[in-house]
């Protein structure tokens, strides 16, 4: 359980805890109608005031919770989009046709003048984020990429819409009208460059065979023969 199920869960039984309290009262009076009038008309008015009081919490202070619940709400969005434009790594949501609908700061400053008059389409922009690598759902994809003379690995993830529909109960075809996929732009050229660096410095071990090879130690400077000894 998420911590957004969790959360709902707990408001939920904050609203209605007093409904069930209301009900358990109501059968109590009943039990003690059962035993004695006195009591259970004593009890009635208690149960009545209570109900008013509850009733007059439901009109009056209801609407101002869940008033604040939806400001907490867009503010956490706002939060979380916030975070996510000021995320040091480039960042885009697309549609499932990867038409660009959402970007951070860090992916507009990779991207260059030029392609960026293609921002609206992901593969006009990378050839090789061609729709065929696009993940399906609950699926992760990663792409290596060289753009702009930097190695890239791209890391492609499907996400539902939150809110708007609920996966258990939707079919297929609602899931993926509310889909969008995000992508991870993860800088390796730093990486690439110390792997080729690595492989170039390797120590490769051989041996020489020469016929001649007192003739050709003696044909080489005494300061060299060291070398080839």
């Amino acid at each position: 359980m998420n911590d957004k199920k969790i959360l709902s869960w707990q408001i939920e039984k904050f609203l209605k805890n007093p409904i069930l309290s209301a009900i358990l009262l109501l059968m109590m009076v009943g039990i003690l109608f059962s035993q004695s009038t006195k009591s259970g008309v004593i009890a009635t008015v208690f149960v009545v005031i209570y109900i008013g009081i509850l009733v007059t919490y439901y009109i009056k202070l209801k609407p101002k919770i869940m008033a604040e619940l939806v400001q907490f709400a867009v503010e956490h969005g706002q939060v979380q989009k916030q975070l996510l434009k000021d995320l040091s790594l480039p960042y885009i949501l697309t549609d499932l046709e990867g038409g660009i609908l959402w970007y951070n700061n860090e992916f507009k400053e990779m991207i260059t003048k030029d392609d960026w008059k293609s921002k609206n389409h992901v593969q006009k922009i990378f050839n090789e984020l061609s729709k065929d690598t696009f993940p399906e759902e609950g699926e992760k994809n990663k792409v290596p990429l060289l753009y702009n003379e930097k190695f890239y690995s791209v890391e492609m993830k499907r996400v539902c819409v939150e809110g708007l529909i609920n996966k258990e109960e939707s079919g297929k075809e609602e899931v993926e009208a509310n889909s969008m996929i995000a992508f991870y732009f993860f800088n390796e050229t730093e990486l690439q460059h110390y792997i080729k660096e690595n492989k170039e410095q390797r120590l490769v071990a051989g041996l020489i065979y020469i016929d001649n090879y007192e003739e050709v130690l003696d044909s080489i400077e005494e300061v060299r023969q060291s070398l080839l000894v």
